[in-house]
């Protein structure tokens, strides 16, 4: 039996659609059991079949057309791809061993959700957009704040935000505008912003001083690539061990309206696509039990949108009172909107600052295989 033949098999026994050989050399038997036993680490368990309802998603929804969103075959699926370290390819092994043992899906509207999340992050393959933020209750003399930009995104990790504060500030030189801008392109990632500071330190805290940060030497996907979560939020939404929601974080709901996915949550739960977002600059803070809002394009499950209000409930109040807010039950705090556009203007992006202020120490290597030394001979 080939390695290829052996692969198939093995991936199939673990699905339950067939059984091992009765003769399994000793180096492969062992492979195998650690195998298992990184699935039982992780707690997962095999699911049912699940119905394929994307037919009948699709055919309801009214035709739409996006045409700054293309929908092309991924990177990693062309000939002439890569692998690019010893690393990466064992993250794809672990990977594939817990794609093969999801847990059980108990919410069919979330099990859809989280499959159509998971491909669209494969096959959107750019995205360009008008951004534009509202703030509210950033300081109590500035209750508040409008900012205006242009969002990119090119596939695979080529991205690019930039805004501008448009806010009116009340008379004095204490006020400083709170204009930002990041990107990432090739193995690089860079950022230009200013420092916050609590509300109740405010204005007496801000300062013109930026802080311009460039990284180079990155490896692929690596913490840097949290941002990827404002073109898809497949990290704000899908849950790695699926627990109670089939795959996407607890304590979400999910409802359909048009041509729009609505995903409601607290600002906990989605903080990966708020902490991408507003990973740059001076911004107000959220209690992690505020209501959150995350609205999806329903062909294409980019983002058009994020809200956050104020919760009602008491660990909220005991927030405030502890870090100077004042905002009342039930209010908008943030108003995220992403309007499709062709293309960002010429100009628009987010500037590579010259100077590199950090490596994170990658080193591009090639590898001839992604086969596991314990396959690595034919049986």
């Amino acid at each position: 039996m080939t390695n290829d033949e052996l692969l198939e098999v093995v991936s199939a026994a673990f699905d339950g659609e067939a059984t091992l050989p009765d003769v399994i050399e000793s180096e492969t038997g062992m492979f195998l059991t650690s195998a298992t036993e990184l699935r039982d680490l992780a707690e997962l368990e095999r699911a049912l079949p699940t119905p394929d309802l994307s037919g009948e998603i699709a055919r309801s929804l009214p035709p739409r057309s996006s045409p700054s969103t293309t929908v092309e075959q991924p990177k990693w699926a062309r000939p002439g791809w890569r692998v690019l370290a010893p690393a990466f390819a064992a993250a794809a092994i672990f990977g594939a061993v817990l794609a093969g043992f999801p847990a059980t899906g108990r919410d069919t509207a979330h099990a859809d959700l989280k499959s159509e999340v998971l491909a669209a992050q494969a096959n959107v393959d750019r995205f360009d957009a008008r951004l534009t933020i509202t703030e509210y209750g950033w300081h109590p003399r500035v209750s508040r704040r409008s900012f205006e930009g242009w969002f990119s995104y090119r596939s695979p990790e080529t991205l690019s935000l930039t805004l501008l504060d448009q806010t009116q500030y009340p008379p004095g030189n204490s006020w400083v505008t709170n204009d930002v801008s990041f990107g990432s392109d090739s193995g690089e990632s860079w950022s230009d912003g200013r420092l916050g500071c609590p509300v109740d330190h405010r204005p007496a805290c801000l300062t013109e001083q930026r802080v311009i940060q460039h990284t180079v030497d990155r490896a692929p996907f690596d913490e840097r690539s949290r941002a990827l979560d404002l073109v898809v939020p497949v990290g704000g939404l899908v849950s790695l061990s699926d627990h109670d929601s089939g795959g996407l974080l607890d304590g979400t709901v999910v409802t359909r309206a048009g041509d729009e996915v609505v995903v409601t949550g607290t600002t906990s739960r989605f903080s990966r696509v708020l902490d991408s977002l507003l990973q740059v600059g001076d911004w107000r803070s959220f209690s992690p039990d505020d209501q959150a809002e995350l609205r999806l394009d329903a062909t294409t499950l980019v983002l058009r949108g994020v809200r956050v209000m104020a919760s009602e409930s008491e660990s909220r109040m005991s927030w405030a009172a502890a870090t100077g807010y004042d905002d009342a039950p039930g209010s908008l705090l943030l108003d995220v909107r992403f309007d499709v556009v062709e293309q960002v203007p010429d100009g628009a992006h987010a500037s590579r600052p010259l100077q590199i202020t950090a490596s994170a120490g990658f080193v591009e290597t090639v590898v001839d295989q992604l086969m596991p030394a314990a396959l690595s001979s034919e049986m």
